[in-house]
């Protein structure tokens, strides 16, 4: 076979990768309603079943935005003391942030 006629032949029997573009991976498929996780840091003691402020955090600096966060979900009975490092999940189904972890006391 010639190298024309291998050209040729490649050309018909791959046609299909020559016109068709790359696919674009497909998005990941949410199921049910988003959440937004944040760091931060509690302003003021917070007692178990109650609420409170929490600074929000990023790269080590303090961002300005403040909010209220709930401390009602699997706290062992534990307070969470002023300075101590919390991750907070906005629940957007109950319209609240909600302190979903904290360091260690």
């Amino acid at each position: 076979m010639t190298n024309r006629e291998m050209e040729n032949w490649w050309k018909k029997h791959h046609r299909s990768l020559l016109k068709t573009p790359a696919k674009e991976p497909k998005a990941p498929r949410m199921v049910g309603q988003s959440q937004i996780v944040k760091i931060g840091k509690a302003d003021a003691e917070i007692t178990a079943d109650s609420s409170g402020t929490v600074s929000i955090w990023r790269d080590g600096v303090d961002t300005g935005e403040d909010v209220t966060a709930e401390l009602d979900w699997m706290h062992g009975s534990e307070n969470i003391s002023l300075g101590k490092e919390v991750l907070v999940t906005w629940f957007a189904d109950e319209g609240i942030w909600r302190i979903t972890g904290a360091e260690c006391e």
